[in-house]
């Protein structure tokens, strides 16, 4: 056991010693020189070591990035009623998720909606484009969740996608307040 302890200090002097030099920025014995001097490659610089070119790569096939979540629906007519049928608001209807979800609408929405939610907003007097739906008719107020959410995530007639503007979750809260202030009409 002594020979041990004696054979231990040994190694442990021996690397204190190897560890020590006089320019402090001298990182004593590199024990990995190819890691401590590795080639350093930009992302879009040519890479003759790799199959697409680039030292960007592409992610595998059928992968999905961390903390996205895939929407299992085509934008075509059929998922369009199927997202109608199937989808449901996640979240509870509290006056947190409406209020958040009217700033949503103000941010995102009340330019071509309204504020009023009745289809004459900021673009509609400017007279660039055609007034959007009123969301007070027979069709918009009888209009399921699902289908809301497939419309603000695809986009429907002139106006444009809003999945990238607004998560999930924000998505869900703009229909929550939707639907408050349809039932205050109703």
């Amino acid at each position: 056991m002594l020979k041990l302890i004696k054979t231990g200090m040994v190694f442990l002097m021996i690397g204190l010693l190897a560890s020590c030099a006089k320019d402090p920025k001298h990182p004593g014995y590199i024990y990995t020189p190819d890691m401590t001097y590795s080639q350093a490659y930009e992302t879009y610089a040519p890479n003759p070591y790799g199959d697409y070119g680039s030292n960007a790569m592409q992610p595998p096939a059928h992968t999905i990035p961390r903390g996205f979540q895939p929407f299992h629906y085509e934008n075509n007519i059929s998922d369009y009623a199927r997202a109608g049928e199937e989808l449901v608001n996640p979240l509870e209807a509290t006056k947190e998720n409406i209020a958040e979800g009217k700033n949503f609408y103000e941010i995102y929405c009340a330019i071509c909606h309204g504020t009023e939610l009745d289809g004459n907003g900021r673009i509609v007097s400017l007279e660039k484009f055609p007034p959007p739906p009123s969301f007070f008719n027979d069709y918009m107020m009888n209009l399921p969740d699902g289908k809301k959410f497939f419309s603000i995530h695809y986009g429907k007639g002139l106006m444009g996608s809003y999945a990238s503007q607004l998560t999930k979750e924000e998505r869900w809260k703009v229909i929550l307040y939707i639907n408050s202030m349809q039932a205050e009409k109703k």
